[in-house]
Parts: structure tokens; C-alpha cells; sequence
């Protein structure tokens, strides 16, 4: 996976898990890790079987015990979570055939992900912040001890995955000579605060609210490239000249 597309994945799973109003930064990172554990983010059938569907590799029964045995009961919390998931309500309600929801994980990204958070969001134990916690809490409760899945495999691939492009950006922006092989196309959230003579705090909050696109390799590491920079100027400068014309 290029770094472009964690954060288009990570980014999806941000947003769904936010309206389904079951954010938090470490759910954040585990719905990521499993999607690329269970799939690499390559196929929405299980190899073989097909039990399994989406990148998140949910299996129709555990689809409708989620909605039979945790929405039904919740129905506030349902609406959200068709909302995140970008469907009518039926496709969460108890009425929906296995063929529907089946047919769902594979042809909606964000369905998917709406059944991975809500299994975690299920156990009773609260999420590790760190990616051997992780790894355990997701053989233990995603994958069960009967599964083929190990803890090891998943610390690797996504140290591998995740991990190695974060090194790779933050040699980039360590090492001046690395980093002119760039030619300074990307800057970090305290650079573009010292160019634009604000603070990071507002750096971020334009981030958060989208009016300054950022590449999210973590959600402690988030990079500006040059051109959005320029970008960000130029929409403020012609908006402030519009403000002042008579």
C-alpha cells in the first residue's frame, strides 16, 4: 500500500466510525489494522470459502448478530449507523435477508466497516492503545482462538505497512539531504504553522474542519503538501480581496 492510500482507507474509516458515534483514535487505528490483516485491502470474498465479505472479512451471521442480538434494541443507534453506512434503514433492521447483507458487505466499503466497529464495540474490554495490545485484542475478539490469524503476523504487517511509511516521512523531514529529494513538496504541521505565523493549534483545526487537506500517515503524523499550501493562500487572499472591494 502506497501512503496515499492508508490515508484514503484511514480516512473512510474515520469518517463512517464518527457518525456511527463510536470514535476514538485507537478505534481508529484497529479497524485499519484489521481491514489490512484480513485482506491487505485486495479482496471483499473470502479466498475459497466466500463466507467472509468486505476487506473487513465480516461473515453474514456476524452481520446479523449484529443487527439481531444489538440494534434491534437500540434503535437510535441504528439510524446512526445506517447513516454512517450510507444506507436505508432496512439494511439494518432484523427483516434483512442474509443474501441482502451479504450482497451489502461486499458492494458498500462503508457497510463493512460499520459491522467491524460495531463487533469491537461490543466487548466489554476497552481497546490497547498499542499495536501488540492491538494485536491481541483482535485475535482474541475478531479472529477467536479458533482462527488462523496470529498476533505476530498482524504486529508485522502492519509495522510493515503502516509503520515503514511513517519512518520513511519522518527521515524525509529529519535529514535536510533526504528531504531535498522532495524538493520540499511536503511539510509537517509545525513547518506550514512557522510559514503561515500561526499556531499549530490552528494548523490543526483547519485540518479537522477541511479547509486544509493534509496526508494522514497516523493521527499523530499528518503532512501539507506545497501545492495544497498554495492553494490555502490563494483561496484566503481572493476571498479577503472580495471582503474589501466596494
Amino acid at each position: 500500500m502506497t501512503p496515499e492510500q492508508v490515508q484514503q482507507y484511514r480516512s473512510i474509516i474515520k469518517r463512517v466510525i464518527t457518525r456511527m458515534g463510536m470514535y476514538s483514535e485507537k478505534a481508529e487505528d484497529l479497524v485499519l489494522g484489521t481491514g489490512l490483516y484480513e485482506s491487505q485491502y485486495r479482496y471483499i470474498r473470502q479466498i475459497g470459502s466466500g463466507i467472509a465479505k468486505s476487506f473487513w472479512q465480516v461473515e453474514t451471521a456476524t452481520a446479523q448478530d449484529n443487527i439481531k442480538s444489538y440494534l434491534k434494541y437500540r434503535q437510535s443507534r441504528a439510524r446512526m449507523c445506517a447513516s454512517a453506512a450510507l444506507v436505508p434503514p432496512q439494511y439494518v433492521s432484523e427483516d434483512i435477508s442474509d443474501e441482502e447483507v451479504g450482497h451489502m458487505l461486499e458492494a458498500n466499503i462503508a457497510y463493512g466497516i460499520m459491522h467491524c466497529r460495531l463487533k469491537y464495540w461490543r466487548v466489554p474490554k476497552g481497546i490497547p492503545s498499542d499495536i501488540e495490545g492491538q494485536a491481541h485484542y483482535y485475535k482474541k475478539y475478531y479472529n477467536s482462538a479458533e482462527g488462523k490469524a496470529s498476533e505476530k503476523g498482524y504486529i508485522k504487517l502492519y509495522k510493515d505497512t503502516i509503520f515503514y511509511y511513517f519512518t520513511l516521512f519522518s527521515c524525509f523531514y529529519h535529514f535536510s539531504t533526504i528531504s531535498s529529494v522532495m524538493d520540499n513538496e511536503f511539510y509537517t504541521i509545525n513547518e506550514v504553522a512557522e510559514m503561515l505565523r500561526s499556531s499549530t493549534r490552528t494548523i490543526t483545526n483547519w485540518i479537522n474542519s477541511g479547509e486544509l487537506s493534509a496526508l494522514e500517515l497516523s493521527h499523530k503524523k499528518k503532512l501539507i503538501s506545497k501545492s495544497e499550501i498554495q492553494r490555502f493562500i490563494d483561496e484566503r487572499t481572493t476571498a479577503h480581496a472580495r471582503v474589501r472591494t466596494p
